[in-house]
């Protein structure tokens, strides 16, 4: 009887001890698990509308800037003014459906850059009936800063290819008018004409073509035009 109480004993504090590890492990994990949100700027919430009352996880207040718990109305005030009508229509919504949304804080960095967060929620229905909203929030600045820059990029390139195309579409109209005298010029040099009279018009025609070329070196290549000096001149 000793021995058989002694390994009921025996067994019981090592299911004990067992139960305590597994419990310590999943503490442990899920700390990690709220580090790894802080660093990827990612919160949990929970809304409850009736009660309007506000639960957010460690992480997600540093982001907002608001204890863990508080009310609804806290919240919608932390983001700006033209989207706390949208924040507050998805809160009262009815219904099961999942929805996204942009909104950016008031807080804004030092340097008065905004900070944008992306929310998803979700509402349910209680067991009481209350309308209950889980949400998660991601920090999405720096994304939304690297789309605009590329959108600027990609603006600016194109602008820059329509431009091209004109100024080759000009000036290739510009040379084709000298190219063409002076290729009129050559075919009556061919039929015997004087060349005395047809040079000072193939001397113009020349002139009028490197004119255009180098307009089109200056307008492809502005920063290497010569500086415009300006001097009196008694006409």
């Amino acid at each position: 009887y000793s021995i058989g109480a002694l390994f009921l004993i025996v067994l019981t504090m090592a299911l004990r001890g067992r139960g305590r590890h597994e419990r310590e492990q999943r503490q442990a994990s899920l700390r990690r698990l709220s580090m790894v949100r802080g660093f990827a700027g990612v919160g949990l919430f929970a809304v409850n509308i009736p009660r309007n009352t506000f639960r957010i996880e460690a992480s997600g207040q540093e982001i907002v800037g608001l204890p863990r718990e508080t009310t609804l109305d806290a919240f919608i005030e932390a983001f700006d003014m033209e989207h706390r009508r949208a924040l507050r229509d998805v809160f009262v919504a009815g219904g099961d459906e999942a929805t996204t949304l942009v909104v950016s804080l008031l807080k804004t960095f030092s340097d008065g850059q905004e900070r944008l967060l992306r929310l998803h929620l979700w509402g349910e229905n209680s067991i009481w009936n209350d309308r209950i909203v889980y949400g998660l929030l991601i920090e999405v600045t720096a994304e939304y800063r690297r789309e605009k820059e590329l959108s600027r990029a990609l603006k600016e390139l194109s602008l820059r290819q329509e431009r091209q195309s004109q100024l080759f579409s000009i000036v290739s109209h510009e040379v084709r008018t000298p190219a063409s005298v002076l290729s009129m010029l050559i075919s009556e040099l061919d039929r015997g004409e004087d060349v005395d009279e047809l040079r000072p018009q193939m001397r113009e025609a020349s002139s009028q073509l490197l004119t255009v070329l180098d307009d089109m070196r200056q307008a492809v290549n502005p920063e290497k035009n010569q500086r415009i000096k300006i001097a009196p001149y008694v006409p």
